[in-house]
């Protein structure tokens, strides 16, 4: 909520379900923060999509941004919203260069014949950095009371031919998901 305040944003919106009241409890109505925060409550889980279906519709017209709560970043929030628009997508991805470098060598073989020898390799692939603008249309495909995943939701604009594309992230990130990356997220802003 600061990184985005620092980049114009006034008005949030966060999706809550167990143990919401820690979460209501600390942030409030965000007037302690300088902000305008108001929840969207799931009676059950929804989806890291599927709350969005709960916005007003005037919030929607202009198109969202959206963010894992478990991801910091430097990424610029209006950067995205304006690639957005600029491009006229009707959703963006953010996706980041994920490497992997295997520790074993790997062996590649037909019917039991050696036919390659790769010494650890490493395999890179973009993966999904969790933050999101949303346009009216792809937003448009969620169902009420219905679980939608994020990569769902991607997955259906793609069938449905919309026009989806990525921002490859250059910018600082981290997934602080599990506690030994929370840890190591708190660890690096010392």
């Amino acid at each position: 909520i600061d990184k985005a305040k620092i980049d114009g944003f006034r008005s949030f919106y966060i999706s809550v379900n167990y143990l919401s009241h820690l979460i209501t409890d600390y942030f409030g109505d965000g007037s302690d923060f300088g902000v305008s925060i108001n929840y969207l409550e799931e009676d059950t889980p929804l989806g890291t999509a599927g709350a969005l279906k709960l916005l007003p519709n005037d919030i929607i017209s202009n198109g969202i941004v959206v963010t894992n709560s478990d991801i910091v970043t430097d990424v610029s929030y209006s950067e995205l919203l304006d690639t957005a628009k600029l491009r006229q997508v009707d959703g963006l991805m953010t996706v980041r260069l994920q490497e992997w470098q295997n520790p074993f060598g790997v062996v590649k073989t037909e019917d039991n014949k050696l036919v390659e020898l790769e010494e650890k390799p490493t395999y890179r692939h973009q993966v999904n950095a969790g933050v999101y603008v949303l346009g009216k249309r792809l937003l448009a495909l969620l169902r009420e009371d219905t679980y939608c995943d994020m990569t769902d939701l991607f997955r259906t604009g793609l069938q449905t031919k919309l026009s989806l594309e990525v921002f490859p992230l250059h910018e600082a990130w981290v997934d602080i998901g599990s506690a030994e990356d929370y840890k190591f997220a708190n660890l690096s802003a010392e």
